[in-house]
């Protein structure tokens, strides 16, 4: 429900709960609470739970050592404001532009900052993790169990010691990040992008890095990694050979050649235009800003693969598996989608798993 600021103001030593804030209430009780900071009268810490805060503009404000359960932030814009030591415990900043923003040692358990930007933003030693017991409303519910992380810009970002444990990364941008001393514990990159991030001192026992593209400095972390890393590419020669059985085996019907399989392999800005590779197995594999253009891909599979900026522009992906795949500004511009009428003689039915629901694209 709506409330009018001076509602606001005469129950406020009770916090605010189940509203909806607008935009002229969010600057007054931004002004109560840099009263309460500066231990100036009539100032009062912000204390809201459940509340709807999406689409605001909440940038240069300082909410320092603020409570907020629970509270929607989503495509919020918080351009380098202050939210250092706050509560924001199951917050949500979907799609919000925190750039710059400082919510160094917040609780932020159970947070989600999917698609947000995170550019230049301070998490050092925030608590990240998941699991909590939530109550509302009377009522017990289990909170999620880690934050997610997914395909959100992380430039430049500081997570120094920050609890990540069972964090969620996936598909996620990550540059010149530093998590160094960070908690990273079975947190999940899959199909993520690392690049000269620094992770010194990080715990990273059962982090997964499945279909990652890994260059620069982080190189050298991944090995760190238990599982799912991927730090090699195929040579020249050896693609050209894979890529040459691959056709054989499709135009023979199977009896000649061998089927390609680059599950676990990095093919970032590939160029396969024009080639036939139906059926091909791409699983896991680092195919970011790789080129698909004009060719043949009738039941591929392309299961948590990486096909960040990817091209298929007039490709024929008939039947083709993107199931769990990050696919962050990929171009389908005239690609043939849905299921194949016929695969050319090629009984690919037979040869090749068939996928089933919102793997196949429409």
């Amino acid at each position: 429900m709506s409330v009018s600021l001076g509602t606001t103001v005469a129950t406020y030593g009770h916090g605010i709960r189940d509203a909806r804030i607008t935009q002229d209430q969010v600057g007054q009780l931004a002004e109560i609470h840099l009263a309460f900071l500066q231990r100036r009268p009539n100032g009062r810490r912000v204390i809201l739970r459940n509340c709807d805060l999406s689409g605001l503009n909440l940038s240069r404000f300082d909410f320092s050592d603020s409570v907020f359960l629970d509270c929607d932030f989503s495509r919020t814009k918080i351009h380098g404001a202050r939210f250092a030591r706050s509560n924001l415990f199951a917050s949500r900043f979907d799609h919000a532009d925190l750039s710059h923003a400082d919510f160094s040692r917040c609780d932020l358990n159970a947070a989600s900052f999917e698609s947000a930007i995170l550019t230049n933003t301070l998490l050092e030693e925030a608590d990240l993790n998941g699991g909590a017991i939530w109550q509302q409303g009377g009522e017990q519910r289990l909170a999620r169990n880690g934050c997610l992380f997914r395909l959100a810009m992380l430039q430049c970002a500081s997570l120094t010691k920050a609890k990540l444990s069972n964090a969620d990364f996936f598909g996620a941008v990550l540059e010149h990040t530093d998590l160094s001393g960070a908690d990273l514990r079975s947190a999940s990159f899959r199909g993520a992008e690392l690049c000269d991030n620094n992770f010194h001192a990080a715990q990273m026992m059962d982090a997964d890095l499945a279909g990652a593209l890994i260059t620069g400095d982080s190189l050298a972390a991944a090995r760190n990694f238990s599982k799912g890393a991927i730090i090699t590419r195929l040579g020249k020669s050896e693609l050209a050979k894979l890529l040459g059985d691959h056709e054989r085996w499709v135009e023979s019907g199977g009896t000649k050649g061998a089927r390609a399989d680059f599950s676990d392999i990095s093919l970032a800005e590939g160029d396969f235009c024009g080639r036939n590779l139906s059926g091909a197995v791409f699983d896991r594999a680092v195919l970011v800003e790789a080129n698909f253009s004009g060719s043949r891909l009738l039941r591929a599979s392309f299961r948590d693969s990486n096909l960040a900026r990817a091209i298929f522009a007039g490709a024929d992906v008939r039947g083709a598996t993107f199931e769990g795949a990050n696919m962050r500004d990929v171009s389908l511009d005239l690609a043939r989608t849905g299921e194949p009428d016929s695969e050319d003689g090629l009984d690919l039915r037979a040869m090749v798993p068939i996928s089933r629901g919102p793997a196949i694209l429409q």
